[in-house]
């Protein structure tokens, strides 16, 4: 039986792990149907602005959008401060393709099969619009079968709740209405029993949100937060986006002030 690890050498091999960790960055990717928001949820969640078009999906091949998390507060581990470490996103073709939305773009899906094995989180996206799951379980079905691993690696995400049954999005507070949640709770039923369950994704982690209203955000960033791999979540231990501001623009003049009072995040 070798002896132990000195602590000089433990902090070595700790120190020789950060920096691999720290050269790789963190990758997260956001994936899904063809016209499910994915750009948008790009732009409104890390602040960017990729080019989306209402009329049209617009993401035909993987846009790159790299990033850097600051060390602002001098974070240690094992009383070595961190550099700062880049954040990539890559945001993909929707699986869609065509006027026929039900058509397999086979080509995107290659893209997939190569791409995602290499990031740490996938967002994957749904509509809350949308309830035929069939493209879905079939994308991820096979993709789970040429990349297993990644069923601990993708997040689902239900955008466009603000268009969900009987679309009576509370525009002056910028909340759903009662009618909604409710329709949503059973909407998060579906996804849980016909994508999680039987695509059998391990994260069991379902986020609603919606990029136009910028409702939800901060829970949606803390879950692809969780679900890092273990060995980057210090990564984010400084990170605390703000998306109140994005949030209160959409909330009607006359009630901003209120609504800010109450804001909490979802």
């Amino acid at each position: 039986m070798s002896a132990s690890l000195s602590k000089a050498e433990v902090k070595k091999l700790v120190l020789e792990e950060i920096e691999n960790y720290r050269r790789e960055g963190i990758r997260f990717a956001i994936a899904g149907n063809a016209g499910y928001g994915k750009t948008s949820t790009l732009n409104v969640l890390f602040d960017v602005e990729m080019k989306t078009d209402p009329t049209q999906t617009a993401t035909h091949e993987v846009h790159e959008i790299s990033m850097l998390i600051q060390n602002v507060k001098g974070i240690e581990v094992s009383n070595t401060q961190i550099h700062d470490v880049n954040l990539t996103v890559f945001d993909l073709p929707g699986l869609g393709a065509g006027d026929n939305k039900n058509q397999v773009a086979e080509e995107y899906f290659q893209i997939y099969t190569k791409l995602l094995p290499q990031v740490d989180v996938v967002l994957w996206v749904l509509r809350a619009d949308v309830r035929a799951f069939e493209l879905e379980i079939t994308y991820l079905s096979r993709l789970l079968k040429i990349a297993p691993a990644l069923r601990s690696r993708i997040i689902v995400g239900v955008n466009f709740i603000d268009s969900i049954a009987p679309q009576d999005w509370d525009r002056m507070i910028n909340n759903p209405s009662e009618e909604q949640l409710s329709n949503l709770e059973n909407f998060m039923l579906r996804v849980d029993e016909l994508i999680h369950k039987q695509c059998d994704l391990s994260t069991n982690i379902t986020v609603p949100y919606s990029a136009k209203y910028a409702w939800g955000l901060e829970t949606l960033f803390h879950r692809l937060v969780d679900a890092t791999p273990v060995g980057k979540k210090w990564v984010f231990a400084d990170l605390k986006p703000d998306y109140r501001e994005a949030f209160l623009k959409r909330v009607h003049p006359k009630f901003r002030e209120q609504v800010a009072k109450e804001y909490s995040p979802v």
